[in-house]
């Protein structure tokens, strides 16, 4: 493909697996990321990495505006420290993110955000998620692409979460069950958000699209 793409968190789970399906499948002619620290991508040929210590998107400078940006940031309260911590990466970044796509005119900016996102919602987690997609679709951006994957399948992720895993096993029996709201509450694998993310990448419409858990599984068009 003759494009561009820039992502932003490609140290996660979810990021490592799209620049490793965007490689393979040659989508973009460039795949600029913006990271606290290399990956070691320093000589490849497709990928430009763009190290910041403290990450600022308004300080990215590209010689030319990508296509399409994904932000696949994501942390947790006791990763980040606290509420606040948490609420500077999730909702303040991923906005910043999102005002630097607007201003340079970007055609597609691609977002994981949570199933049962809501500004409203009790849950300082989901209420964060909520508040982040409610202020994204405030900016001026051609076409906004919001994810909300039920609970992510990432059995490489570098750290082990013992709740998280028996929760995949849990919810993957709803597999078994004959009904379509089953597949709202199936666990999310990261190889197929990637995959689904580069798929609605490759045909973004205008406007505001929420692609929800069980459309990501059933791979449906938007």
């Amino acid at each position: 493909m003759d494009s561009s793409a820039l992502l932003v968190g490609a140290s996660g789970a979810v990021g490592k697996e799209l620049v490793r399906q965007a490689l393979a499948n040659q989508s973009y002619r460039t795949l600029h990321l913006l990271l606290r620290r290399s990956l070691g991508y320093g000589n490849h040929p497709v990928v430009r990495e763009h190290v910041q210590s403290t990450l600022e998107p308004a300080a990215l400078q590209l010689d030319s505006g990508p296509d399409a940006v994904f932000c696949t940031l994501g942390t947790t309260r006791k990763q980040a420290g606290s509420k606040a911590a948490f609420y500077r990466v999730d909702h303040d970044l991923v906005l910043a993110v999102g005002k630097w796509a607007a201003e340079r005119g970007v055609a597609s900016l691609h977002v994981v955000s949570s199933m049962g996102a809501n500004p409203r919602s009790l849950s300082h987690y989901l209420r964060t998620k909520g508040e982040a997609e409610s202020d994204l679709r405030q900016l001026p951006l051609r076409s906004l692409y919001l994810y909300r994957p039920g609970l992510l399948d990432a059995p490489q992720r570098g750290e082990f979460r013992a709740g998280e895993r028996a929760s995949v096993h849990l919810l993957a029996g709803l597999q078994k069950i004959p009904m379509d709201w089953a597949s709202r509450w199936q666990p999310m694998s990261v190889a197929r958000l990637a995959s689904r993310m580069l798929d609605f990448a490759a045909q973004a419409e205008p406007g505001c699209h929420i692609v929800e858990n069980a459309q990501l599984q059933s791979g449906t068009g938007d």
